[in-house]
């Protein structure tokens, strides 16, 4: 069995994106999803090709504990010796939610004693801890009374996947962007417009999606290059059967923004990942659209500013109330956003003759933020 992790809240998204991919899976618990899995090789597959995943583990145990006591018995019993040479280092990440009489460094300190004894045990080894750059590294991590030990095969977070030569100051990470992409209209083939689009990283998981680009076709280092009991030529074998279903990008997608600084950053990242010459990108003002024709684009997906440390909180609320006004007026049918101002967004919305069709909770790192789906109710002349 494996583990996914992606962002919380959007664990059906996930799990929809797998059965695509023809696996089973079930949710385990927020950020978590379960994956039934005949063998380990699926975790490489998962890491190269899941838009949505943060990481991708292989399950060592499921189950229950109510003491400390419990961790140590069970994590004994586990043969890590299956997964990682005495010579490797390691570390043990450990993670606590809900009330216990010890902590999250508790957890990590009793699992990773059972690795060293049974490393001693069994191989006569002693293997070394390396909490900064392990060689296996390892998550115990408890809810409530459900615990869960897990073996990392990606190492860090699946949402670095490409080079990105220019960083805006607030990003989107690309796994919300591909959830929101996903939520939208986009794979019946509409043509999309982000009109706020920053660093582009919106339009470019859009344009990689429609030219059929695996995620983690530009990644260089997993973890799992790391584990012997994973088949090491496979990554190669799957980026070049990828390659040959690579097409054209069979959609109109237009990115914006109203700083140049923004327009001549995004250029250089469409370029990293070689689809500068599929991509539309313009200044613009996301209030007036105003380069745009009635009917160019008829979907939006955006991540507008929040509004909340930098820009100025009634530039943000008028911004709120003219994008969707001007949206509109050139036809767009259906807009997608991701906003901490859930109230703020849908009133603007519903005032410019958009009606609510989904809305969901997210977590962006600590914020609590919404994605915001709306579709067309009235044609505006």
């Amino acid at each position: 069995m494996l583990v996914v992790s992606c962002e919380h809240g959007c664990e059906d998204l996930l799990m929809e994106e797998l059965r695509e991919l023809g696996y089973s899976s079930e949710y385990l618990k927020p950020s978590k999803v379960l994956v039934e899995s005949k063998d380990f090789n699926d975790a490489v597959r998962l890491n190269f090709f899941l838009r949505q995943a943060n990481r991708v583990f292989v399950l060592l145990f499921l189950g229950e504990v109510r003491t400390l006591g419990d961790i140590e018995k069970l994590s004994r019993s586990l043969d890590y010796s299956a997964f990682m040479l005495p010579s490797q280092s390691f570390a043990v990440r450990g993670v606590r939610e809900g009330n216990h009489n010890f902590t999250s460094m508790d957890i990590a300190r009793v699992v990773g004693s059972s690795i060293v004894e049974h490393f001693l045990s069994e191989k006569g080894a002693r293997v070394r801890a390396n909490l900064k750059e392990p060689d296996v590294e390892f998550y115990a991590e408890l809810s409530g009374e459900q615990f869960i030990i897990t073996l990392n095969t990606s190492g860090e977070s699946l949402h670095k996947r490409y080079k990105r030569p220019f960083q805006h100051f607030a990003p989107i990470k690309p796994t919300i962007a591909s959830s929101m992409i996903r939520l939208s209209s986009f794979f019946s083939r509409r043509n999309l417009l982000d009109p706020m689009a920053g660093g582009g990283t919106i339009p470019e998981e859009a344009c990689l999606a429609a030219k059929n680009v695996p995620a983690g076709y530009f990644r260089k280092s997993y973890a799992f290059q790391r584990l012997g009991f994973l088949d090491s030529g496979l990554l190669e074998k799957l980026k070049d059967s990828a390659e040959k279903k690579i097409r054209k990008c069979d959609v109109r997608i237009c990115s914006a923004d109203r700083f140049r600084k923004n327009l001549n950053g995004m250029r250089m990242n469409f370029e990293a990942v070689g689809v500068g010459s599929e991509l539309f990108s313009c200044l613009g003002n996301a209030e007036t659209l105003d380069y745009i024709g009635r009917g160019e684009y008829s979907l939006v997906v955006t991540n507008p500013p929040f509004g909340l440390r930098i820009a100025n909180p009634s530039v943000v609320r008028r911004l709120y109330e003219k994008f969707p006004k001007a949206a509109a007026k050139k036809g767009i049918e259906e807009i997608v956003m991701l906003t901490p101002k859930r109230r703020v967004a849908a009133q603007c919305l519903e005032n410019a003759g958009y009606e609510i069709s989904h809305c969901r909770r997210i977590l962006y790192g600590r914020l609590e933020s919404f994605i915001v789906k709306a579709v067309n109710s009235r044609t505006i002349t």
